[in-house]
């Protein structure tokens, strides 16, 4: 797994530490986060190449 450094406002980041009491890092957050968003438009696109590909026949 790779290591990646972030600049996070410090308000946000202290709102996200507050909200996330619940035995989780920010760092779970953030990779959950980016994984459902990578997932997300990955989705997004194959749709996308589907309708291009039957709107072209």
């Amino acid at each position: 797994m790779a290591n990646l450094t972030l600049a996070i406002d410090d308000v946000l980041l202290q709102r996200a530490r507050e909200a996330l009491r619940q035995n989780t890092s920010v760092n779970a957050l953030v990779r959950d986060f980016l994984g459902r968003d990578v997932d997300e438009r990955s989705r997004r696109l194959e749709a996308l190449e589907l309708f291009d590909a039957v709107a072209a026949f």
